[in-house]
């Protein structure tokens, strides 16, 4: 009998989107040979809902900043099952709990540092191969992007039908905290007129922060905002955009997927190994966010050799081989 996977992540206004996002992917990947479960506070649900899940494919735990293994898993069967982890909060201590309770371990991680204790890792930031020489604590390490964590969307070919002449991509994450997307469009929508911008914004950011976008909507045409984006919508609008301006997380993946070669700004601590990676492999342009202007007119000049995606990329499955791997 295969093991179950629990996958266990937390995601909110707060903190973003980025690690349920992760882990709706690998579900995806993983669901057509292993019972898949997230694992996720009530905050997270929502999300779990738009992506089509049902009741029957997550369990409920609680809601903490401090997550305890034993109340997350209470009663459930952990020995010989295989238990995922994405997110800042699982420290050392949930960590070991959870494999001296019989799990099986897999983290995704960002960092690589601390005590990473673990049966698998996954860091699917470009060039991450190199951050992980010295830990010997690791079972094994599946690391760069012959791993990454889409959703199959982005898996499939391109289109050979032109893009949308003139036309920018701008998302700066689920939640946006910083106000980016705002200041962003403000000093460019002034500087680079002929422009059209697609702003990709959640019902994450706040309040005040839609209302002012909104509003610079409606004294710029030029602007369109799309809200909510479910992964085909999200795309397809990958694929017309000429350019685009992303933060660094996996969105600068899927659009590297999806024949783009965008400008990856960086600005917050788990951003920077990504921003570094996709820079370093050719796979992003490094936005400055203290150059606003100057920055984009840089990375619009085209004198880059992006890398492009190779045909027998296929990273589904060879996180299907490792987990097959893990549960013999």
């Amino acid at each position: 009998m295969k093991p179950i996977i629990y996958l266990r992540g937390n995601g909110g206004a707060g903190i973003g989107w980025g690690h349920i996002s992760r882990l709706l992917a690998l579900r995806e990947i993983l669901k057509p040979e292993f019972a898949v479960i997230m694992a996720v506070p009530l905050a997270s649900i929502p999300l779990l809902q738009r992506a089509g899940l049902s009741a029957s494919d997550f369990l409920q735990v609680p809601e903490s900043d401090n997550p305890d293994f034993a109340l997350d898993f209470a009663g459930a069967y952990c020995f010989g099952n295989i238990l995922v982890l994405d997110g800042y909060t699982f420290d050392a201590a949930y960590r070991e709990s959870a494999m001296k309770a019989g799990f099986r371990l897999v983290l995704i991680d960002d960092f690589a540092h601390g005590d990473l204790r673990c049966d698998l890792l996954i860091n699917h930031a470009p060039a991450s191969e190199t951050l992980y020489g010295r830990h010997t604590e690791i079972g094994r390490c599946c690391c760069g992007t012959d791993y990454a964590m889409l959703r199959q969307e982005f898996y499939g070919p391109l289109p050979e039908y032109p893009r949308d002449a003139n036309t920018v991509l701008v998302s700066m994450g689920g939640a946006d905290p910083a106000d980016l997307s705002f200041s962003l469009l403000n000093e460019l929508i002034s500087s680079f007129p002929e422009l059209k911008w697609h702003l990709v914004i959640t019902s994450s950011f706040s309040e005040e922060h839609i209302r002012k976008l909104q509003l610079l909507q409606i004294a710029n045409p030029g602007i369109a905002l799309h809200r909510d984006l479910d992964v085909h919508a999200m795309r397809m609008l990958m694929l017309r955009c000429q350019w685009a301006i992303l933060a660094s997380s996996t969105v600068v993946m899927e659009a590297w997927a999806s024949g783009l070669y965008p400008a990856a700004l960086c600005y917050t601590d788990n951003q920077l190994n990504l921003f570094r990676g996709a820079i370093a492999r050719n796979m992003a342009f490094g936005f400055d966010i203290r150059e606003i202007s100057a920055s984009f007119r840089a990375y619009l000049s085209g004198l880059h050799k992006p890398l492009t995606r190779y045909p027998e990329w296929n990273p589904p499955e060879k996180l299907r081989i490792e987990f097959r791997a893990l549960a013999a």
